[in-house]
């Protein structure tokens, strides 16, 4: 195949199609230079194996990626209640240990992988309707399936870097790995760590969330002495909404309006600008009496709006 375009390596691609036995292929690679050169080889497709070979840096693409995080497994469910009766798969998958099917780096640049393991077997997964019918699979529940693999230990990693995100959006793929690894759970099971088969250990959620910080908030805007300004002479109110306000002088149109939680629009009335005082019968443009609940109100006049306020029905 010539030069891998991905990292520059020499890369040989050999497909067997058409076979009618079994009788084991030989290939013969031989170092012209005479420097004992380092050969790796995969199987990537097929039900075939290298004879003599090891399951040493088994991780594959997109795994194998430097700048992705990759996850390993370990089995964390064996027993569930299913549509065909109880199903315990304890034997072999043994809880707490790292799955069958997990693959172990290092890659063959020699970077540690996988960064860390997560649940993958088994896993109670949503059942699709069009999923064929597999009773010992599907929960007592009718709407679940036992799943497993490494592609089921993946999305708790996402998941938990999707909270984190949640707390500092800013965090890098590096402070995000950084803190999945410092934080991962070691026991018995995952020996000394990091390692090419546990990385630096289980997930743990709650400690990742706990290391991360959200970011300082921006500083507030300088003020402006021009800005109409707008309060509640009491909050919470049950009938009578009075509004106080403050319009600098050479305003030439005021409206306050008064929006739902969720952002619609359920009043607007004009107010002179010479006005400094405003009751609302807590009626909705359309004729309704709003019911219970938090609404916002603001102040926007031809020379600036005032800040947002809330307020609160409690009828």
């Amino acid at each position: 195949s010539g030069t891998n375009p991905n990292n520059g390596d020499h890369e040989v691609s050999i497909r067997l199609t058409g076979l009618l036995s079994s009788t084991e292929w030989q290939i013969t690679i031989t170092d012209t230079s005479g420097n004992g050169g380092t050969f790796h080889a995969w199987i990537v497709s097929g039900s075939a194996s290298i004879i003599g070979g090891d399951s040493r840096s088994t991780i594959d693409e997109p795994g194998n990626a430097t700048g992705v995080i990759t996850v390993g497994s370990f089995n964390s469910k064996a027993v569930w209640s299913s549509l065909s009766g109880e199903q315990n798969f304890l034997a072999q998958y043994p809880l707490g240990v790292l799955s069958a099917f997990s693959s172990q780096g290092p890659t063959r640049d020699g970077r540690t992988k996988p960064e860390i393991s997560a649940p993958g077997a088994w896993i109670g997964a949503a059942l699709s309707r069009d999923a064929p019918w597999q009773g010992h699979w599907v929960t007592s529940d009718g709407v679940h399936t036992m799943l497993l693999g490494t592609s089921m230990a993946a999305p708790h990693v996402s998941g938990a870097v999707a909270l984190m995100l949640s707390v500092n959006p800013t965090l890098t793929v590096d402070q995000v790995r950084s803190v999945l690894t410092q934080t991962a759970m070691r026991d018995l099971y995952t020996g000394v760590v990091p390692n090419n088969r546990w990385g630096w250990g289980k997930i743990d959620v709650s400690a990742a969330l706990a290391r991360v910080q959200a970011p300082p908030p921006p500083p507030p805007p300088p003020s402006d002495p021009d800005a109409p300004s707008v309060w509640l002479v009491s909050n919470p109110v049950s009938s009578l909404a009075t509004f106080a306000m403050d319009i600098p002088p050479g305003t030439q149109w005021a409206r306050l309006r008064v929006y739902s939680a969720s952002g619609h629009q359920v009043f607007e009335t004009s107010i002179h600008p010479s006005s400094e005082r405003l009751e609302w019968s807590l009626v909705s443009h359309a004729g309704t009496s709003l019911p219970s609940g938090l609404y916002l109100y603001v102040l926007v006049t031809n020379e600036g709006v005032s800040e947002v306020g809330r307020l609160v029905i409690a009828r």
